[in-house]
């Protein structure tokens, strides 16, 4: 007989289990571009395709990064300050000048938004790494991310 989870790991496993499909969506749709196009990397648009899908995939990855840590945080007892619950929900209070509060999505550029989502999981999960923001796989996403905005700049 197998045993209930308690509901907490019930919630983050449901969490977890939605940035695994997201992740592999959007692997597949990498896969099936480099598969189309495997010989013939000529065309233009289809570069911009390619691009696009990988930095998809890695949004993808940072937002399930950040689902995850908020869900493990509040499920976990971890506080959270103000700021890190912002970025992690994507979300703010707006108290205005008559006293009422809206609830306003809040999205940092994607180059802060990558680094501060990798703060803040390593940080409440206590893990044995810190990133590393000066190395040459950190380089290449900057790269990386010059060519996917200039796609939008032409």
């Amino acid at each position: 007989m197998k045993e209930a989870s308690p509901a907490f790991v019930h919630n983050l496993g449901k969490t977890l289990k939605e940035l695994l499909r997201v992740s592999d969506v959007l692997h597949q749709d990498i896969e099936n571009l480099a598969s189309v196009y495997k010989d013939d990397w000529s065309s233009q648009s289809f570069r911009r395709m390619f691009v696009r899908s990988c930095w998809a995939l890695l949004e993808g990855e940072v937002y399930g990064v950040k689902q995850f840590t908020l869900r493990a945080c509040e499920l976990g007892g971890k506080s959270l300050s103000v700021d890190e619950h912002r970025i992690l929900s994507e979300r703010q209070i707006i108290v205005g000048d008559s006293g009422t509060a809206q609830l306003k999505h809040a999205h940092s550029d994607t180059l802060s938004n990558i680094k501060s989502t990798l703060k803040i999981a390593v940080s409440k999960f206590e893990l044995d790494w810190v990133p590393d923001f000066g190395t040459q796989g950190w380089e290449s996403l900057l790269f990386f991310f010059r060519v996917k905005t200039s796609d939008y700049s032409s």
